[in-house]
């Protein structure tokens, strides 16, 4: 028998795979890297592996099996080309990859099955915030990203709870941090749509300001518009930032149509209000 490389990560012979990988599949997932020692992208992987497998503490096992030691597991599950990599759970293989992917790929592919350390703080932060406890939720991502430095979950939450306390510049700081691969990568955007109008309202004074002078020019209007989006009232804004286009398209450097492009990633592209008024743009524009 091999003995054990770290804690989460051991090699398995021929005779152990029933015991190490079958059976211990049944407790938690276990991805098997079947590899070899003549192939380099399988030295290129099994490092990256191993960092992965510390970091979920136990959420899964890496096991590790040399084909060329252990030709018949190699027939068996009729491996082709290495490195090749399988999930087994409950004794069944669930899933699968050939080749060394990117570090981004394989968290992805793991996270399918399986939850890191770091993805059981967000779920606590994510409870934190939605029953309004702003600054334990800030902990527990804060807590996520020592053990996920980029966890892009825990990036958007950390971003979620500095818009909730207004605090703009760390907000778009945790913003830029997302991996724009990733899938918060698009609520981000969201989110950045937000600050831009956020601060786009504060220059102009706010809202009430702007309604004092809303009805002198395509300015006032445009600035109004800004305030009402920032504000959430979402059809005002867009019926004012219409108007303006109507009147002055390339009015600073077509801002305004700019600005309802941001309130229609904020109200959801696909959105009722986003076909109606992306419609009503385009007539006005052509």
């Amino acid at each position: 028998m091999q003995e054990e490389i770290t804690q989460w990560t051991v090699d398995v012979a021929e005779d152990e795979f029933s015991e190490k990988v079958l059976k211990a599949s049944h407790k938690r997932p276990v991805v098997v890297d079947f590899w070899a020692s003549w192939c380099a992208p399988c030295r290129m992987l099994a490092p990256v592996l191993e960092k992965i497998a510390q970091e979920f503490r136990g959420a899964f096992i890496l096991a590790r099996v040399n084909t060329e030691e252990a030709p018949g597991l190699a027939s068996h599950f009729q491996i082709r080309s290495i490195p090749f990599v399988m999930l087994f759970k409950d004794a069944e293989p669930v899933d699968e990859f050939v080749g060394a992917l990117p570090e981004t790929e394989i968290r992805r592919f793991l996270k399918k099955h399986c939850s890191s350390a770091a993805d059981q703080m967000v779920s606590l932060g994510r409870e934190k915030m939605e029953s309004g406890d702003f600054e334990v939720a800030r902990r527990y991502f804060r807590q996520a990203l020592t053990e996920e430095p980029s966890h892009p979950t825990a990036l958007l939450g950390l971003a979620r709870v500095a818009w909730e306390m207004r605090n703009l510049e760390e907000m778009e700081g945790y913003l830029k941090e997302i991996d724009p691969a990733s899938r918060e990568a698009e609520e981000g955007d969201i989110l950045k749509a937000r600050v831009r109008l956020q601060k786009l309202c504060e220059e102009f004074g706010g809202l009430e300001a702007c309604r004092q002078h809303a009805e002198k020019n395509v300015e006032t209007q445009y600035q109004l518009g800004c305030c009402l989006a920032a504000k959430e009232h979402y059809r005002e804004a867009l019926e004012t930032l219409l108007s303006v286009v109507a009147k002055d398209r390339a009015f600073r450097d077509e801002a305004p149509r700019k600005a309802m492009l941001d309130i229609f990633k904020i109200v959801g592209s696909r959105s009722p209000l986003a076909e109606e008024y992306r419609t009503r743009l385009s007539r006005t524009i052509f």
